[in-house]
């Protein structure tokens, strides 16, 4: 059983590592700065880096709201197939 939610704990800390390069993804192709984004948002000026370097996790209410201010569909943070393509943001 432990093995079971080991496993499971690890497959969702890689899901959420995955919607944070994207969002630093759509980020960087828009053209906002960390604190930028993170004053579109109502939040502390560190918000953003927080959550791209896996420190903190974005709540589902916040990508809604960032799916909106960076003009992209919620579904597009779950798109896990291009991230391979943007080394320079792939942090794992």
């Amino acid at each position: 059983m432990e093995e079971a939610a080991e496993k499971y704990s690890k497959e969702v800390k890689e899901t959420y590592q995955k919607i944070d390069i994207n969002l630093k993804k759509y980020r960087l192709l828009k053209g906002y700065k960390q604190e930028e984004l993170a004053e579109l948002l109502c939040v502390n000026s560190k918000y953003i880096g927080h959550v791209e370097r896996f420190e903190r996790y974005v709540g589902l209410k916040r990508l809604i709201k960032l799916s909106f201010i960076l003009g992209i569909e919620l579904k597009d943070f779950f798109d896990f197939q291009e991230i391979r393509a943007y080394p320079e943001i792939n942090s794992f």
